[in-house]
């Protein structure tokens, strides 16, 4: 599946079978950014977690890294009208180097764990004014 790169669209899954998007995103250093997640059941129909369920962001700079330097949980608090809202906002990335990092984004629920959106790029970009202007 060829990379694209995210334009305020929405990222989705169908997490019962197993299929998971590869989506680019691009974000300038100590900027806000909402990405919106769309989990759906198999048959189309947007899942909604229960209590216990757990969408799980993170981004490392390489893949073979052990620690996330952003790391998000999303719950059903995050839900709005079919869609996860995962912000990021100015302090996840203003203190990174500009580059090519790695993201992706699981669904934990039951015990089991369900690759939502696998391995893709997400590129912290050079900002050119500052927001302390």
């Amino acid at each position: 599946m060829d990379m694209e790169t995210l334009d305020n669209n929405v990222l989705s899954s169908c997490f019962n079978e197993v299929i998971a998007l590869r989506q680019t995103i691009d974000i300038i250093r100590g900027t806000s950014l909402t990405v919106n997640i769309a989990v759906t059941s198999a048959d189309g129909v947007p899942y909604e977690l229960t209590s216990s369920d757990r969408l799980r962001f993170c981004v490392k700079r390489d893949l073979d890294d052990d620690e996330c330097v952003i790391e998000k949980e999303l719950t059903s608090a995050q839900y709005n009208d079919g869609v996860y809202m995962l912000h990021l906002s100015p302090n996840d990335t203003e203190t990174l180097d500009v580059g090519r990092y790695y993201y992706d984004c699981g669904l934990q629920l039951d015990g089991e764990y369900y690759m939502i959106i696998e391995k893709s790029h997400f590129n912290i970009m050079a900002n050119v004014s500052s927001r302390n202007v």
